[in-house]
Protein backbone atom coordinates (compact mmCIF):
# COMPACT_ATOMS: atom_id res chain seq x y z
CA UNK A 1 0.00 0.00 0.00
CA UNK A 2 3.08 2.50 1.01
CA UNK A 3 4.44 1.99 -3.02
CA UNK A 4 1.26 2.88 -4.24
CA UNK A 5 0.73 5.97 -2.22
CA UNK A 6 4.49 6.84 -4.19
CA UNK A 7 3.77 6.24 -6.93
CA UNK A 8 1.06 8.30 -7.14
CA UNK A 9 2.42 11.47 -4.83
CA UNK A 10 5.69 10.78 -7.11
CA UNK A 11 3.21 11.73 -10.43
CA UNK A 12 1.55 14.65 -8.95
CA UNK A 13 4.50 16.07 -7.90
CA UNK A 14 5.59 15.93 -11.50
CA UNK A 15 2.23 16.84 -12.93
CA UNK A 16 2.95 20.42 -10.01
CA UNK A 17 6.77 20.66 -11.47
CA UNK A 18 5.73 20.93 -14.83
CA UNK A 19 2.52 23.23 -14.19
CA UNK A 20 5.15 25.58 -12.29
CA UNK A 21 7.25 25.93 -15.22
CA UNK A 22 4.57 26.40 -17.96
CA UNK A 23 3.61 29.36 -15.86
CA UNK A 24 6.89 30.95 -15.48
CA UNK A 25 7.23 30.16 -19.11
CA UNK A 26 4.24 32.32 -19.94
CA UNK A 27 5.11 35.04 -17.44
CA UNK A 28 8.30 35.85 -19.29
CA UNK A 29 7.07 38.22 -21.99
CA UNK A 30 4.76 39.75 -20.39
CA UNK A 31 7.33 40.64 -17.78
CA UNK A 32 9.68 41.63 -20.33
CA UNK A 33 6.86 43.77 -22.23
CA UNK A 34 5.91 45.53 -18.93
CA UNK A 35 9.90 46.48 -18.61
CA UNK A 36 9.97 48.01 -22.37
CA UNK A 37 6.79 50.18 -21.99
CA UNK A 38 7.26 54.09 -22.45
CA UNK A 39 6.65 56.45 -19.89
CA UNK A 40 2.74 56.91 -19.93
CA UNK A 41 0.93 60.13 -22.16
CA UNK A 42 0.49 62.57 -19.71
CA UNK A 43 -2.43 63.96 -21.59
CA UNK A 44 -3.97 60.64 -22.04
CA UNK A 45 -3.73 60.84 -17.92
CA UNK A 46 -5.21 63.73 -17.33
CA UNK A 47 -7.92 63.22 -19.42
CA UNK A 48 -8.29 59.48 -17.73
CA UNK A 49 -7.94 61.59 -14.53
CA UNK A 50 -10.83 63.93 -15.56
CA UNK A 51 -13.05 61.67 -16.11
CA UNK A 52 -12.63 59.09 -13.10
CA UNK A 53 -12.92 62.81 -11.57
CA UNK A 54 -16.49 63.35 -13.28
CA UNK A 55 -17.94 60.43 -12.57
CA UNK A 56 -16.82 60.83 -9.10
CA UNK A 57 -19.04 63.75 -8.68
CA UNK A 58 -21.22 62.20 -10.80
CA UNK A 59 -21.41 59.68 -8.06
CA UNK A 60 -21.19 62.32 -5.24
CA UNK A 61 -24.09 63.69 -6.33
CA UNK A 62 -26.33 60.43 -7.24
CA UNK A 63 -25.28 59.76 -3.71
CA UNK A 64 -26.66 62.84 -1.96
CA UNK A 65 -30.13 62.35 -4.20
CA UNK A 66 -30.39 58.61 -2.92
CA UNK A 67 -29.60 59.99 0.68
CA UNK A 68 -32.57 62.73 -0.11
CA UNK A 69 -34.80 59.74 -0.97
CA UNK A 70 -34.13 57.63 1.52
CA UNK A 71 -34.42 60.20 4.23
CA UNK A 72 -38.40 61.10 2.01
CA UNK A 73 -38.83 57.65 2.58
CA UNK A 74 -38.14 57.09 6.28
CA UNK A 75 -40.26 60.13 7.24
CA UNK A 76 -42.97 59.10 5.15
CA UNK A 77 -42.65 55.23 6.68
CA UNK A 78 -42.85 57.21 9.91
CA UNK A 79 -45.90 59.67 9.22
CA UNK A 80 -47.51 56.46 7.79
CA UNK A 81 -46.71 54.38 11.31
CA UNK A 82 -48.34 57.38 13.23
CA UNK A 83 -51.26 57.45 11.16
CA UNK A 84 -51.55 53.18 11.74
CA UNK A 85 -51.21 53.85 15.35
CA UNK A 86 -53.50 56.28 15.46
CA UNK A 87 -55.92 54.12 13.50
CA UNK A 88 -55.30 51.11 15.83
CA UNK A 89 -56.51 53.50 19.12
CA UNK A 90 -59.23 55.20 17.26
CA UNK A 91 -60.54 51.69 16.25
CA UNK A 92 -59.73 50.38 19.93
CA UNK A 93 -61.99 53.18 21.27
CA UNK A 94 -65.10 53.17 19.25
CA UNK A 95 -64.73 49.12 19.56
CA UNK A 96 -64.81 49.79 23.36
CA UNK A 97 -68.09 52.70 22.75
CA UNK A 98 -69.96 50.08 20.53
CA UNK A 99 -69.32 47.68 23.91
CA UNK A 100 -70.57 50.35 26.19
CA UNK A 101 -73.54 51.13 23.90
CA UNK A 102 -74.12 47.52 23.78
CA UNK A 103 -74.18 46.84 27.64
CA UNK A 104 -76.48 50.00 28.08
CA UNK A 105 -78.70 48.86 25.03
CA UNK A 106 -79.39 45.69 27.13
CA UNK A 107 -79.97 47.60 30.46
CA UNK A 108 -82.71 49.72 28.75
CA UNK A 109 -84.40 46.74 27.16
CA UNK A 110 -84.45 45.10 30.53
CA UNK A 111 -86.16 47.96 31.96
CA UNK A 112 -88.60 48.67 29.01
CA UNK A 113 -89.81 44.55 29.93
CA UNK A 114 -89.79 45.92 33.73
CA UNK A 115 -92.05 48.92 32.66
CA UNK A 116 -94.18 46.66 30.14
CA UNK A 117 -94.68 43.97 32.82
CA UNK A 118 -95.66 46.59 35.67
CA UNK A 119 -98.23 47.99 32.95
CA UNK A 120 -99.59 45.11 32.43
CA UNK A 121 -100.10 44.26 36.01
CA UNK A 122 -102.03 47.63 36.67
CA UNK A 123 -104.13 47.40 33.69
CA UNK A 124 -106.63 45.82 35.34
CA UNK A 125 -106.46 48.49 38.33
CA UNK A 126 -106.51 51.33 35.49
CA UNK A 127 -109.21 50.13 33.65
CA UNK A 128 -111.23 49.96 36.78
CA UNK A 129 -110.16 52.83 38.08
CA UNK A 130 -111.03 54.61 34.18
CA UNK A 131 -114.70 52.95 34.16
CA UNK A 132 -115.51 53.98 37.93
CA UNK A 133 -114.51 57.41 36.70
CA UNK A 134 -116.49 57.19 32.97
CA UNK A 135 -119.63 55.87 35.14
CA UNK A 136 -118.89 58.76 37.38
CA UNK A 137 -119.27 60.92 34.56
CA UNK A 138 -122.14 59.60 33.17
CA UNK A 139 -124.14 59.61 36.51
CA UNK A 140 -122.48 62.19 38.56
CA UNK A 141 -123.25 62.60 42.41
CA UNK A 142 -125.73 64.83 43.14
CA UNK A 143 -124.98 68.07 44.56
CA UNK A 144 -126.17 68.84 47.94
CA UNK A 145 -127.23 72.78 47.51
CA UNK A 146 -129.26 71.75 44.53
CA UNK A 147 -130.78 68.34 45.73
CA UNK A 148 -130.85 68.60 49.54
CA UNK A 149 -133.03 65.49 50.00
CA UNK A 150 -130.52 63.16 48.14
CA UNK A 151 -127.81 63.25 51.37
CA UNK A 152 -127.62 60.11 51.70
CA UNK A 153 -126.49 59.42 48.25
CA UNK A 154 -124.01 62.48 48.66
CA UNK A 155 -122.74 60.58 51.33
CA UNK A 156 -122.32 57.34 49.80
CA UNK A 157 -120.79 59.15 46.62
CA UNK A 158 -117.87 60.58 49.05
CA UNK A 159 -117.45 57.42 50.65
CA UNK A 160 -116.96 55.64 47.29
CA UNK A 161 -114.37 58.44 46.08
CA UNK A 162 -112.98 58.74 49.34
CA UNK A 163 -111.82 55.68 49.04
CA UNK A 164 -110.99 55.58 44.81
CA UNK A 165 -109.29 58.67 45.24
CA UNK A 166 -105.89 58.51 47.20
CA UNK A 167 -105.56 54.72 45.69
CA UNK A 168 -105.88 55.96 42.33
CA UNK A 169 -103.40 58.86 43.34
CA UNK A 170 -101.27 56.48 44.26
CA UNK A 171 -101.25 54.43 41.28
CA UNK A 172 -100.86 57.48 38.71
CA UNK A 173 -97.68 58.34 40.99
CA UNK A 174 -96.18 54.85 40.94
CA UNK A 175 -97.05 54.95 37.10
CA UNK A 176 -95.42 58.26 36.68
CA UNK A 177 -92.04 57.22 38.27
CA UNK A 178 -92.07 53.92 36.09
CA UNK A 179 -92.28 56.50 33.15
CA UNK A 180 -89.57 58.60 34.26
Amino acid sequence: MSEGWKSKTSSWRARCGLTAAAIVLSLGPVMAENTLDPAPDPDQSRAEYEQVSKEITLSSERLAKLAADIAAVKKDHASITAALIQSAMTEQKLGQDIEDIGAKLEGLKGEEQKIRASLAARRDVLAEVLGALQRMGLNPPPAILVKPEDALSSVRSAILLGAVVPELREQTEMLLADLK
